[in-house]
């Protein structure tokens, strides 16, 4: 958005901060000094057919990345540019895919035929199966391993650096519903369709799941205890 003499601006076009001709010399020399903070930038054709699904921003902040359907399709965006850069088309469905590479050139998709696609900044690089239907995601830099959760006990594990698969880790529930590794430390956050948290740190390649699962409905309890008797304590 752009304030005028007397009126409000919306600039919708691709170059977003272009300002109109009808304003004096001087009015334009001060609204080009303004931060753009005020005003309202649109990425241009940022929708899908159907549904978007998943959106992520790369590391390095340029590229805008988001799956949807139908039909199944990756979108990339150039937010220096507010304008779409390419897209592609999948067989089957994305349940989640991760961002490689500080900027978009690396990045991998899980797909809903339990299907790993590898693509670089030239299109598919590889592909390869899971034995069950996938959920999760997740990438410990350190260690160069993908992590893979999803219908059952099992947390595959895939090494990026030697293109292998590694042995699974063992999470000792139903199934995997979410993966999250900490940027600063890579400690591995596992949520379970059980109602379970487990943590581990994945530093060693090795590392079995942390023994101390537990549950969430447990903390909430052990929670409400704890302010009940707080309450309790002030009372008396």
């Amino acid at each position: 958005m752009q304030r005028g003499e007397a009126a409000k601006v919306y600039n919708l076009s691709s170059a977003g901060k272009a300002l109109p001709g009808w304003l004096s010399a001087k009015r334009r020399r001060s609204l080009q000094r303004e931060s753009a903070a005020g005003r309202l930038e649109v990425v241009q054709n940022l929708q899908f057919p159907t549904a978007c699904a998943r959106v992520k921003v790369s590391a390095d902040g340029e590229t805008l990345m988001a799956t949807g359907a139908y039909p199944p399709q990756l979108r990339a965006y150039e937010l220096r540019e507010l304008s779409m850069k390419y897209q592609y088309h999948f067989v089957s469905d994305v349940v989640q895919f991760q961002i490689l590479s500080p900027d978009w050139k690396k990045a991998v998709f899980l797909l809903s035929d339990r299907t790993l696609q590898f693509h670089s900044q030239f299109g598919k690089h590889h592909a390869t199966r899971i034995p069950h239907f996938g959920r999760a995601l997740a990438y410990q830099r350190e260690t160069c391993e993908l992590l893979v959760g999803g219908a059952g006990p099992e947390l595959f594990r895939l090494s990026l650096e030697r293109g292998s698969h590694l042995s699974p880790l063992q999470c000792g529930c139903a199934g995997v519903a979410a993966l999250g590794v900490h940027p600063a430390h890579g400690m591995l956050a596992v949520g379970t369709t059980d109602r379970a948290v487990g943590s581990a740190p994945m530093t060693r390649p090795a590392t079995p799941l942390d023994e101390t699962r537990r549950s969430v409905s447990h903390a909430m309890r052990t929670a409400r205890r704890g302010r009940n008797a707080r309450v309790c304590g002030r009372a008396g």
